[in-house]
């Protein structure tokens, strides 16, 4: 695999996403979840309702 395979491939795939269908060409949820966690949201174990203790 070349750099240039890898480009066009990105290219082409940046070229079939739309508003509409961005959820289903990409790994979305994925890349949401990673966020969240990464920024201390979406976390297993912790009950985010929940107050705050100092």
């Amino acid at each position: 695999m070349t750099v240039k395979s890898v480009q066009g491939a990105v290219r082409d795939l940046l070229d079939r996403i739309t508003v509409d269908n961005f959820k289903d060409v990409t790994d979305f949820a994925l890349f949401r979840e990673q966020f969240m966690q990464l920024n201390g949201f979406a976390i297993d174990g912790i009950d985010f309702r929940g107050g705050s203790r100092p």
